[in-house]
């Protein structure tokens, strides 16, 4: 039971409740307490380990226009490449000395290594760019006809702009209608599972901002004049960025990283338990009931502050004296959930893979996604000169008909769609397999999403609690987002200036997205 002391409550040892741990571990007097339901820390951002083979669920690439956050990262992790100048210009305007390891030193076990994102969609048994490009390359694949459409229904889009009422009319806008229907409009819909005219526009604001068909073109003809390594990273669109720091070992074992030094400095983390009841007080103190999840024992602790990064939804239903339609608005918040099937595969059974990952837009497909971690970084394969090691991303409900399926069926029906998608031979057999089912990946822009602003009211004004991260603000942050809601928390309480707009502005404003 944690002693009557100082302290700072945080709900979810993720990226965003590290992160605030670490902060108040190192920059205030408080101790930072962390209850995590699972037995390990990094939430979505853990690694999973099978066989020697390791899992990165959803991919994890560690890039941020905010040198704040890289400066945060180095602080753990060395990076590794092969010597100074070859080190991509987006990581060359820091203004800190980098802490690197050069290769003619011996690799270190700790590291960041500079990986080039090389992505690509399968669209019609073909590759093309991710995100998409019209260069040359892509208008022989899709045909001189094709490409004439697209160009006319961009042009068309623009000067007859629709009402952005939802997703559908953000992408037409942007991409016009005829590039909208072969290249968003089944892959979005497979991620959310409903028709885009559902989903809200802010998603598509949150995600891709100003990127469009002008921007894609744009940067390409910005490559081809300059050089790709020439162009810093706050001229280049999020969405395009081909560089990124990757840990060697996976994003699970950086969050160690942090855990250890969060420890080092008297944070505490208590795995396996889960909070069972919060109530705000007149005074606006809180009072928060934990359970040990293995042996059902309890405890309760009066923190100075409570910073969440769990579920709105479950926030809210565990909040004794919340308004009723406070609980109705929560509980209408919906959210998306992920399937991973791991399929280790000889490399003499595969076509030559460089991707990190393969968007696959066949709408005969139910696979969403594809990684290969051998590309993200060998270390995450036992035998990565032989072994392909893939997996497979499902997005689906629990409940749902792919949800319900057992392990053993979704083992066969990755293998068989990996085979129908052109990766791997028909021939091939899967050596080991394994399937991983996390709840809540994605927080959704459907339905509920519209009470949001009604919560997001009542939340901020209790004083003393704090919303960060992706499932806690129910926003599609990145991690550096979700990184940097959780350094504005803790500057609050620090400069004891309650400004939780400030929170909810993060990764909202052109600025701070598109431009410095």
């Amino acid at each position: 039971m944690p002693e009557p002391r100082k302290q700072i409550l945080i709900l979810g040892a993720g990226p965003a409740g590290l992160t605030a741990a670490y902060e108040i571990a190192t920059k205030t007097n408080y101790q930072p307490i962390i209850i995590e339901q699972l037995g390990y820390v990094g939430g979505i951002a853990s690694t999973i380990n099978h066989h020697g083979n390791k899992i990165d669920i959803g991919g994890h690439r560690f890039f941020s226009k905010s040198d704040k956050v890289v400066e945060w990262w180095l602080k753990f992790l060395p990076l590794y490449c092969d010597k100074q100048n070859d080190i991509p210009l987006s990581y060359q305007g820091l203004k800190m000395k980098l802490p690197l390891v050069l290769k003619e030193d011996q690799e270190p076990r700790d590291c960041f290594l500079i990986r080039e994102r090389v992505s690509r969609i399968l669209y019609n048994g073909k590759f093309f760019d991710y995100p998409l490009k019209l260069t040359f390359a892509s208008i022989y694949k899709l045909g001189i006809w094709n490409s004439f459409t697209i160009g006319l229904s961009y042009f068309w889009a623009r000067l007859h702009k629709l009402p952005e009422t939802n997703l559908e009319n953000f992408f037409i806008n942007r991409f016009g209608k005829s590039l909208y229907l072969k290249f968003f409009k089944n892959y979005t819909e497979k991620v959310w599972g409903v028709p885009c005219q559902e989903i809200s526009a802010d998603w598509g604001a949150q995600r891709i901002k100003g990127l469009s068909l002008k921007k894609a073109i744009t940067d390409y003809l910005k490559k081809i004049w300059k050089g790709k390594n020439q162009i810093p990273k706050e001229e280049t669109e999020t969405s395009l960025i081909e560089y990124f720091m990757y840990p060697k070992y996976g994003p699970g074992h950086f969050w160690e990283k942090v855990k250890e030094q969060v420890e080092t400095f008297n944070g505490k983390i208590y795995f396996n338990h889960n909070f069972e009841e919060i109530k705000i007080l007149p005074d606006q103190s809180i009072q928060v009931k934990v359970i040990n999840t293995e042996n059902n024992s309890s405890f309760q602790i009066e923190p100075a502050y409570l910073i969440s990064t769990v579920p709105i939804s479950e926030l809210i239903k565990k909040t004794e004296n919340a308004p009723k339609p406070m609980l109705i608005h929560a509980q209408a918040l919906e959210y998306r959930d992920f399937i991973t099937v791991g399929l280790l595969i000889k490399k003499e059974d595969c076509v030559p893979l460089t991707d990190t990952w393969i968007y696959i837009h066949d709408p005969q497909l139910k696979v969403g996604r594809l990684q290969i971690f051998n590309n993200w970084s060998p270390a995450l394969v036992a035998d990565p000169k032989n072994y392909y090691w893939f997996g497979l991303e499902y997005f689906t409900n629990s409940g749902d008909e792919l949800w319900m399926l057992s392990d053993e069926e979704l083992k066969k029906l990755a293998a068989n769609e990996i085979i129908q998608a052109g990766i791997a031979l028909p021939s091939s057999s899967v050596t080991d397999s394994v399937v991983i089912r996390v709840k809540k990946t994605y927080p959704s822009y459907i339905r509920g999403f519209k009470d949001l602003e009604q919560i997001k009211v009542f939340v901020n004004s209790i004083e003393r609690l704090f919303l960060i991260g992706r499932n806690g603000m129910h926003r599609y942050n990145n991690q550096d987002h979700s990184m940097l809601t959780a350094i504005e928390a803790v500057n609050q309480i620090i400069n004891q200036k309650f400004s939780k707009e400030a929170i909810w502005s993060i990764n909202t404003e052109q600025e701070y997205q598109e431009s410095k």
